[in-house]
C-alpha cells in the first residue's frame, strides 16, 4: 500500500470492530509501512502505530467538507456547540497566530482579565509552548466496552510586564493638605544644568501638573530617544471641593499633584544629541508647558 493512502473505520484490536476514524469526513493518512505494524496520522495530527493484522477500509466517507463550512465570526454559532477549528497539526504561535489546535487557548491571553490590568499597558516580554505530559484516558464505546486513548497536553507559559512608566504620585507626604502658598521670586535650587548638555528652562513661575510633565517627557523620548532627565517632581495636592457645595463642611479631598516651578527652574534635560536634535525634542516638550520657557546649553 502505498504512503499517504486515505484509511477509513480502522481497528485497534483484531476482531473487535473499526474504532478510529470513523465519523464522517474523517480519515487518516498512512505515513510508515515498516515491520509488522503500520503508521497512521489520524484526523487531529496524534500518530498511532497499528498492527497490520487489523483491518480497515481504504476509501472515505461523504460529507467530506464538513468541517470546512464557515461558521461565521467566532462566537455566533455557540449555542449550536460549534467553534471554529485551526486545522492542521501546528502547535506553537511561531507557525500559527492563534497557537494551534481545536480546544487550546491562543497564545496572547486577554489582557482584560490579568489581574485587573489594563491592556495597553502590557507587553509581552516572553512566551514558551512547551509540550505536556502524555495523559492516558478511557473513552466509552458501545456495548459497555472502552479501550485507552492518549491525549498529549500543551503547556503555554506567557511572561508579561507592564509598560515602563514614571508614577509622579509621592509615596508618602508628611501632611495629606497643603495651603496654596506664594510664587513670590525666582527659583535659588534645581536652576543650573547638572546631568546632560541641553536643558529646558522655566521664565514663568506656575504650578504645572503631573499630566503636563508626562506629556512633556512622552513628546522628548518619541522624538530623540536619548537620555532624558525630569527635573521636577509634583509634590504638592490640589485641593477641590464639589461644585454648589455648601459652606462649612471642611476642606476638600485632593484631587491630583503639581510642581510649582518658579523662574529660572530647570524643567527638562537632554543629553548625547546634537543640537539641532535637541532643539527639535525640547521644543515639543515647551509646547506642552502652560508656561514660557527657553533653551539653554551647558
Amino acid at each position: 500500500m502505498p504512503l499517504g493512502t486515505a484509511i477509513h473505520n480502522i481497528q485497534i484490536t483484531l476482531g473487535k470492530g473499526g474504532q478510529l476514524a470513523r465519523a464522517m469526513g474523517a480519515v487518516a493518512k498512512l505515513i510508515a509501512n515498516e515491520g509488522k505494524s503500520a503508521t497512521l496520522k489520524l484526523p487531529f495530527g496524534e500518530v498511532r502505530l497499528i498492527s497490520k493484522n487489523c483491518l480497515a477500509i481504504v476509501r472515505q466517507v461523504g460529507n467530506v467538507g464538513v468541517n470546512q463550512k464557515s461558521l461565521d465570526r467566532a462566537g455566533s454559532k455557540r449555542w449550536l456547540d460549534k467553534s471554529p477549528v485551526v486545522r492542521g497539526v501546528v502547535m506553537n504561535p511561531v507557525d500559527h497566530p492563534h497557537g494551534g489546535g481545536k480546544g487550546r487557548a491562543p497564545i496572547a491571553a486577554n489582557a482584560n482579565y490579568n489581574m485587573g490590568s489594563n491592556k495597553t499597558n502590557l507587553v509581552i516580554i516572553k512566551a514558551e509552548v512547551n509540550e505536556g505530559t502524555t495523559v492516558e484516558k478511557l473513552k466509552p464505546r458501545a456495548r459497555g466496552r472502552s479501550f485507552p486513548i492518549k491525549r498529549s497536553t500543551c503547556h503555554i507559559t506567557i511572561r508579561w510586564n507592564s509598560k515602563p512608566t514614571i508614577n509622579y504620585n509621592p509615596k508618602r507626604t508628611r501632611f495629606r493638605k497643603q495651603h496654596r502658598g506664594r510664587m513670590k521670586g525666582i527659583s535659588s535650587r534645581g536652576n543650573h544644568i547638572y546631568f546632560g548638555k541641553y536643558a529646558l528652562q522655566a521664565l514663568e513661575p506656575a504650578w504645572i501638573t503631573s499630566r503636563q510633565i508626562e506629556a512633556g517627557r512622552r513628546a522628548m523620548t518619541r522624538n530623540a530617544r536619548r537620555k532624558i532627565w525630569v527635573r521636577i517632581f509634583p509634590d504638592k495636592p490640589v485641593i477641590l471641593r464639589p461644585a454648589e457645595t455648601r459652606m462649612s463642611s471642611g476642606k476638600g479631598s485632593p484631587e491630583y499633584w503639581v510642581a510649582v516651578v518658579k523662574p529660572r527652574r530647570i524643567l527638562y534635560e537632554m543629553g548625547g544629541v546634537t543640537e539641532n536634535i535637541a532643539r527639535r525634542a525640547i521644543s515639543l516638550a515647551a509646547s506642552k508647558m502652560p508656561i514660557q520657557t527657553q533653551f539653554i546649553i551647558s
